[in-house]
């Protein structure tokens, strides 16, 4: 699901793209198949920033020619199993619906719905982002700076809060899951 936002990031690198997407894949999944659908999702955002997500399907093809593309569609939707989840996702966005008519079909589909759905969002969100500039602008040129590997221009006071604005809202999660019904 990371790999939208690092794709529409690194839509114009394609070297960057594929570093960034494997190393971020690998913070949660080792194996080979996700690591590999992780890029395709990439790609897929980075299609969508530019507006060609239209030619999806074949840049896959070309990009990705590992990748089971062909594979039986499960008709209760897909599983959770990456290569399901990815092309299902790569169904409904070849299509180029709005975000809100993509992750409609993305529910409508059943089985791993939240999975696909968040990932046709992020994708879908990619090609049409004016109205979110106003919330990200200022962040956007410290994430700039944390992509070129350059840490060193986000103040430490500014890191130091955005962890303790998060610390409450992490222990308070990890605390409830000690509380009935586990």
């Amino acid at each position: 699901m990371r790999s939208a936002i690092i794709g529409h990031w690194f839509a114009d690198d394609r070297k960057k793209r594929i570093q960034f997407t494997e190393a971020g894949a690998k913070v949660t999944h080792m194996h080979t198949d996700a690591v590999l659908g992780a890029q395709v999702v990439s790609l897929a955002a980075s299609l969508a920033a530019k507006g060609e997500l239209s030619t999806l399907i074949d840049w896959v093809k070309a990009e990705f020619p590992e990748w089971p593309i062909e594979y039986p569609r499960n008709e209760r939707g897909p599983s959770g199993y990456v290569v399901e989840t990815v092309n299902s996702v790569i169904d409904i966005c070849s299509k180029s619906p709005s975000v809100i008519e993509g992750i409609h079909v993305a529910i409508q589909l059943g089985g791993d719905t939240d999975s696909v759905a968040a990932i046709v969002g992020g994708i879908l969100g990619c090609s049409d982002t004016s109205h979110y500039q106003a919330v990200w602008s200022p962040s956007l040129s410290d994430l700039h700076h944390v992509g070129e590997g350059d840490l060193s221009r986000i103040p430490w006071w500014r890191m130091a809060s955005w962890h303790a604005r998060q610390l409450p809202i992490i222990l308070a999660f990890g605390l409830r899951r000690l509380l009935p019904p586990y």
